[in-house]
């Protein structure tokens, strides 16, 4: 384990530097292959819907191919650019999107609950006090996802 990570666990006050690196890594891990799950998925709605061929026709060969890619290096808030072929199912045509009023280009998906979103200590801030609170996932007008349902 590189030794700056586990001093800077210590520096955090963790008793067991080592054993939290080890959950982290554990963790991040469970995560990749939730987020790929989710990549096969978005591929195989993007390409069944583009050429017209069922999924359960696409999902040998997408499944195969996922294999070959790499989802490391992943960053956070990282998007995927694929757009839906025909804007169709775009969020912003979706019911669960609330589009900003100042950036129209940019709205919150409402399809889940917000995400409980620790504000950083206000010392990190400058003094700076901000609340616990919940945040939606942003997009842009022009996304899509597997969720979409039309507005009415």
């Amino acid at each position: 384990m590189d030794p700056d990570v586990l001093q800077a666990l210590q520096d955090l006050g963790l008793e067991d530097p080592q054993a939290a690196a080890e959950e982290i890594k554990n963790y991040m891990e469970q995560v990749k292959e939730q987020v790929k799950e989710q990549v096969i998925e978005r591929v195989l709605d993007y390409f069944s819907d583009k050429w017209g061929i069922g999924r359960s026709e696409l999902e040998p060969v997408i499944i195969q191919l996922a294999g070959s890619v790499s989802l490391g290096g992943l960053q956070a808030n990282a998007s995927l650019q694929v757009v839906d072929a025909d804007g169709s199912k775009s969020c912003e045509k979706c019911l669960f999107w609330h589009q900003y009023k100042k950036r129209v280009d940019q709205g919150e998906c409402r399809r889940f609950a917000p995400q409980h979103l620790d504000a950083p200590p206000p010392d990190a801030l400058g003094g700076l006090v901000i609340k616990n609170r919940g945040i939606w996932p942003v997009t842009i007008n022009s996304d899509w996802c597997g969720e979409f349902k039309a507005k009415e």
